[in-house]
C-alpha cells in the first residue's frame, strides 16, 4: 500500500534530490499521484511533477496556528521551571520546526548574563491576544454620532478618546460616542452667541466664534453675560434659539466671591 496519496503536503529529507535548488532537504511539495514504484510531487513553485522516493520524504506538519507578528500570551501549560509565567504577554519573532517552532519575544524584559529576553514554546503554551480596536479618530478632530442616551446625533470634537475590550469610545463635550456610530461630521452651520437687543432681536458679532457644539456655545454665552451685568446674549443654533440663563451661574460667582 502506498505510503503517501494524491495532494499530501510532504517534504524533501535529502539534499542529493537538488535539482536547480528546489528539491534540497526542508522543500515543499504537494503529491501529485503515487504509483507502485513511486511518488510523484512538484515542488513550491514548479508546474512540474518529479518522482521520488519514498524513504526520502517525510509528511509535511500542518500550517502553523500562528504567524510571525502575532501578540500570545503565555498559558499555565508551561512548565514550572521555565523563566516565564503564565499571564505574560510576548510577540512571535520566528517560527521554526520540532516541539518548540515558536520563538517569541518579551517587552522590556533581559533575562541572563546576556540579556536574553525571548523564549520557545509550542501551540500548547500561547494563545493568542485579542487586540484592541484601534480608535479611528484622534483628540481634536470633528465627529457626529448616535449617543446613546439621547437618541440622536451629537456633533463636536474628540476631546479624549478610550479604547476598551471590544470598542473604542470618544468623549466630546456633550458625551461619549461608541465606534461605530461615530463618523467624521461634516461643516455644518455652527451654533453662535448673539447680543440681544431691548427688543429681543438678534444682534451678531461681525466675526462671531462659531461653536460645534452648543454646550460650548452656552458657556460663551453665560461668560459674556456675567462680564456684560445688564445685557442679554442668546445662543443660536440650527433651527433653534435658548437666552443664556445666568441667574444661577450669576449667584454662584458671587457667592464665590
Amino acid at each position: 500500500m502506498a505510503k503517501f496519496k494524491k495532494g499530501d503536503r510532504v517534504r524533501s529529507l535529502k539534499d542529493e534530490n537538488t535539482h536547480d535548488g528546489f528539491m534540497a532537504a526542508g522543500s515543499l511539495a504537494t503529491v501529485d499521484e503515487n504509483n507502485s514504484i513511486c511518488p510523484y510531487v512538484i515542488f513550491d513553485g514548479q508546474t512540474c511533477a518529479w518522482a521520488i522516493h519514498e524513504e526520502d520524504i517525510e509528511p509535511a506538519k500542518p500550517a502553523s496556528n500562528f504567524k510571525v507578528g502575532d501578540r500570545v500570551r503565555i498559558l499555565d501549560t508551561v512548565p514550572s521551571g521555565w523563566w516565564f509565567e503564565p499571564g505574560m504577554e510576548a510577540t512571535i519573532d520566528f517560527i521554526d520546526e520540532g516541539e518548540l517552532p515558536y520563538q517569541i519575544g518579551f517587552d522590556g524584559i533581559s533575562v541572563g548574563f546576556d540579556g536574553i529576553s525571548v523564549g520557545f514554546v509550542g501551540d500548547v503554551h500561547i494563545e493568542l491576544v485579542e487586540t484592541k480596536p484601534q480608535p479611528h479618530f484622534n483628540v481634536g478632530d470633528l465627529v457626529t454620532g448616535e449617543h446613546w442616551m439621547y437618541g440622536g446625533d451629537l456633533t463636536g470634537k474628540v476631546i479624549e478618546v478610550d479604547v476598551g475590550c471590544e470598542i473604542a469610545e470618544y468623549r466630546i463635550a456633550d458625551g461619549w460616542l461608541k465606534t461605530g456610530t461615530v463618523k467624521a461630521a461634516q461643516p455644518k452651520p455652527a451654533h453662535i452667541v448673539c447680543l440681544l437687543d431691548d427688543k429681543g432681536s438678534p444682534k451678531p458679532s461681525a466675526s462671531p466664534h462659531p461653536h460645534y457644539s452648543e454646550a460650548e456655545a452656552t458657556k460663551e454665552a453665560e461668560c459674556l453675560a456675567l462680564k456684560h451685568p445688564g445685557k442679554r446674549f442668546a445662543v443660536y443654533s440650527p433651527g433653534a434659539v435658548r437666552e443664556a440663563e445666568t441667574v444661577t451661574t450669576t449667584k454662584a460667582v458671587l457667592k464665590a466671591a
